[in-house]
C-alpha cells in the first residue's frame, strides 16, 4: 500500500541501511497486533526491507 510511495519506499531503504542488528531477528517469530495502522505498517515493511522475513 504505502510502499508504492516514493518518499516512503526511500524512508523504508534509509531505515533498511541502518547498522541495526537485523541479523538477529531472523528466524524468530514476531506477533504484531495492530498492523493496519501506519506504525505497524512500517515495523512489517522494515522486517521485510532489513531481509528478515521473505515471503
Amino acid at each position: 500500500m504505502y510502499i508504492n510511495h516514493e518518499l516512503y519506499a526511500a524512508d523504508i531503504a534509509g531505515i533498511a541501511a541502518e547498522n541495526l542488528p537485523w541479523k538477529k531477528l531472523a528466524g524468530k517469530n514476531l506477533l504484531l497486533t495492530g498492523a493496519s495502522g501506519l506504525v505497524g505498517t512500517v515495523i512489517v515493511d522494515e522486517m521485510r526491507c532489513g531481509h528478515v522475513y521473505q515471503p
